[in-house]
């Protein structure tokens, strides 16, 4: 099956459970494709303010869709900007298909990007792709409303998440960290001139690929990493389905797949 979104640029995809593909389109905001093909707009706002940079989505049992607007100052096309800029520019947001209405949930995220939901649906997670870190927030629950570090201090930039079997969340991380933006972290001014510099100065992601496994306590079971990048690299989504982990990249044209990995704690 094949269908043409006119104009736009989605970034992800789920499935709702009456067979629609719910997209989160950067350019359009959220949309939703019937089986026919139809195209129709869910929201392109949340809490009363445009949609900027919609990103990725899952949703919940309730038929509720969470999805990240990852900047709510830079478009797609200057998304180096925001990582650089290092600004709590991203929100979380959920449109309920019941009244039609878009709740900013969470504000004041670091490049808000790749979304999971946990299986029991008391958490959400969110990957803080500027900020090396995979941010927890609670949506059930006696926690229901706050907010935490699920995992932090990560290898490099997280990209796109999802959950996996035996309560394994895949993180993809599009780059390793970067000494330069690392150094220059607590120093706005400097990342201000960084921003400033020609194209060919500003850093750049690097060509490898990686995965990382975390269990439902936020403990690492699981990295898969190729310094090449060959013949995949900036790996920006991954998803587990039948024993097989699917590859997506950024700058690629083609995506991958490899086996699924024995996580650290089914060693055991």
């Amino acid at each position: 099956m094949f269908w043409r979104i006119p104009a736009g640029r989605p970034l992800g995809l789920h499935w709702d459970a009456n067979g629609n593909l719910l997209i989160a389109d950067t350019e359009k905001g959220l949309l939703r494709v019937s089986p026919e093909g139809g195209v129709e707009t869910l929201t392109a706002s949340c809490g009363g303010r445009p949609l900027v940079f919609t990103d990725d989505l899952e949703t919940t049992s309730d038929g509720r869709i969470w999805f990240t607007d990852a900047s709510i100052r830079f478009k797609r096309a200057h998304w180096k900007m925001d990582i650089i800029e290092n600004r709590g520019n991203g929100r979380l947001c959920v449109y309920d298909p019941k009244d039609g209405s878009t709740l900013q949930y969470r504000d004041a995220m670091y490049f808000a990007n790749g979304v999971a939901i946990d299986p029991d649906e008391q958490f959400v997670l969110v990957n803080e792709t500027s900020r090396y870190r995979v941010r927890r927030i609670w949506i059930a629950g006696p926690q229901q409303g706050e907010s935490d570090i699920f995992i932090g201090n990560l290898p490099g930039f997280p990209d796109g998440i999802s959950t996996g079997t035996d309560g394994v969340f895949w993180i993809a991380m599009a780059s390793p960290r970067n000494a330069i933006l690392d150094a220059t972290s607590s120093w706005p001014r400097v990342r201000a001139m960084i921003l400033r510099l020609p194209e060919f100065v500003v850093p750049k992601p690097e060509s490898t690929a990686r995965v990382i496994g975390v269990n439902r306590d936020g403990q690492v079971v699981a990295d898969l990493f190729d310094p090449t990048g060959h013949p995949i690299s900036m790996v920006t989504s991954v998803q587990e389905r039948n024993g097989k982990l699917y590859l997506g990249s950024l700058t690629d044209t083609a995506w991958g797949w490899i086996p699924r990995p024995t996580t650290r704690k089914e060693t055991h």
